[in-house]
């Protein structure tokens, strides 16, 4: 069940950083596990940017 709040928090994300296709790899990797951690450094990232 954690996949699908994971996937509406990645779509989310996806919507709000559209001129960022790297998210929608992120998303990806999602399914992996590891996708929330690395969605948060991300985020920093392009927030910074």
């Amino acid at each position: 069940m954690k996949d699908s709040k994971g996937e509406g928090y990645f779509t989310r994300m996806v919507n709000e950083g559209r001129r960022k296709p790297k998210l929608v790899m992120n998303i990806e990797i999602s399914k992996d596990g590891d996708l929330r951690e690395r969605i948060e450094g991300m985020c920093s990232t392009l927030e910074i940017r």
